[in-house]
């Protein structure tokens, strides 16, 4: 039985994070020095393996600090509260993302497709409402947008389970409850969650750093607007959206 954190243990671990146990970006970059070796991938499949990779090195972080402080989530599946949370893309990671739903296997790619088709038909005006919110100078604009109770396009209706959960933003993977579930439910936007959202620094800079020395190299990279790409942020429905239209 998992034993569920009081918020003053919680302010103790995160003492003992701080103090001991942060992580550098060492093992990022490890991890696009070897796709750069692997010469039997194509430059446009060196990005996504490493765009998965460096998303998967953010988990083994995050598990290798919880095995140290002795930890361990209270998030389960079907635990949606943070769904609702405004989740700011950059326009590199939304096209990423839009290619990585567009090369599964038919069967699920067509069942995201088709749920977001209906997603999309089925809440312009709340769609329409929530990315009007303007995060760059809106202090309260998670409020807001959590005022809308617009759900995560990519959140499974029937089992609210994330429907790519292998390839789910950063700030899904470093958003972090260790005490009892009940606080996400009962708070707009609770207090005890932790935040591991440096790690997310460390992910995009290593794969920055990836796309520009494939550039430097000569690689083309198809459908890439770089660097503008890295620049461009929105929310996840919006950029999503554009992306997914762009494909048709």
């Amino acid at each position: 039985m998992k034993k569920y954190l009081t918020k003053d243990e919680l302010i103790d671990v995160c003492n003992r994070i701080n103090e001991n146990y942060l992580p550098t970006d060492k093992v990022y970059y490890e991890k696009i020095d070897k796709v750069l070796a692997d010469t039997k991938l194509n430059p446009n499949e060196k990005l996504m393996f490493s765009y998965i990779e460096l998303l998967k090195v953010i988990d083994k972080e995050i598990v290798s600090i919880e095995n140290k402080v002795d930890v361990q989530a209270s998030c389960n599946k079907g635990c949606f509260q943070c769904c609702y949370f405004p989740t700011i893309l950059s326009g590199l990671e939304a096209k990423l993302l839009t290619e990585y739903i567009l090369s599964l296997t038919t069967e699920r790619k067509i069942n995201i497709l088709n749920h977001l088709s209906n997603y999309y038909a089925g809440n312009q005006d709340l769609l329409e409402n929530a990315c009007n919110i303007d995060f760059k100078t809106d202090t309260d604009y998670k409020v807001k947008y959590l005022s809308e109770k617009l759900q995560c396009p990519l959140l499974d209706p029937e089992d609210k389970s994330c429907m790519i959960y292998e390839a789910r933003p950063s700030s899904c993977r470093t958003y972090v409850n260790y005490c009892s579930p009940t606080v996400c439910e009962e708070s707009m936007i609770p207090e005890e969650p932790l935040s591991f959202e440096f790690m997310h620094e460390f992910y995009f800079d290593a794969l920055n750093d990836l796309i520009q020395t494939m550039l430097q190299n000569g690689e083309e990279i198809i459908n890439i607007d770089y660097p503008q790409d890295s620049y461009e942020y929105g929310y996840l429905p919006l950029m999503l959206a554009i992306n997914l239209n762009r494909t048709k």
